[in-house]
């Protein structure tokens, strides 16, 4: 699932904001932190996040947000 779709899922945490705030919790454990013109960035497919940030987004949701999903980052794992 695409970080949008699964933003868009969470009752309570579907705007940018709810969402950030919920996941920049979660990602304090990796030492992480998302901005919400970076999300925006991510969610258009402007930006493709560091290893380390995706890893760490995947692991915030639970698996519902997979590595394998970035479009810049997906090409390289199957090599």
């Amino acid at each position: 699932m695409v970080i949008e779709d699964y933003r868009k899922s969470l009752p309570n945490r579907s705007t940018r904001t709810a969402f950030i705030h919920w996941l920049n919790e979660e990602l304090s454990r990796f030492q992480l932190k998302l901005s919400i013109g970076y999300l925006r960035d991510l969610e258009y497919g402007r930006k493709t996040p560091s290893l380390p940030l995706a890893i760490g987004i995947e692991k915030a949701t639970g698996g519902a947000v997979s590595v394998r999903e970035w479009p810049g980052l997906s090409s390289g794992l199957r090599s």
